[in-house]
């Protein structure tokens, strides 16, 4: 599959420091709907001497993830946790997913 990425950044240096912020986006070409566009930015403020103040944050719209399979029984709140759905339970001996 061929994905798309474009990237922009402004930065901005000053004697009091510095500011960024990122806008950045991809997707694929054959869905124009699965795009995962990101928006981030940083400052940093310089207080005395060498002591700095960092502050960052970013933002991301995830509508590309392609690795699960349409119609798995996996649930969302597993893959977020990182558990494996088969682990501890019996229901599932069975199951092709879980190896049996």
């Amino acid at each position: 599959m061929v994905k798309n990425n474009l990237s922009a950044t402004l930065e901005i240096r000053e004697k009091w420091g510095s500011t960024d912020l990122t806008l950045e986006g991809s997707h694929y070409f054959h869905d124009l709907e699965k795009l995962r566009p990101r928006l981030s930015g940083s400052i940093n403020l310089r207080l005395f001497g060498s002591l700095s103040l960092d502050f960052r944050g970013s933002i991301t719209m995830i509508r590309d993830d392609l690795s699960l399979p349409k119609g798995s029984d996996v649930d969302v709140a597993d893959v977020l946790a990182d558990v494996d759905p088969c682990e501890g339970n019996d229901e599932d001996e069975n199951d092709p997913q879980c190896g049996a």
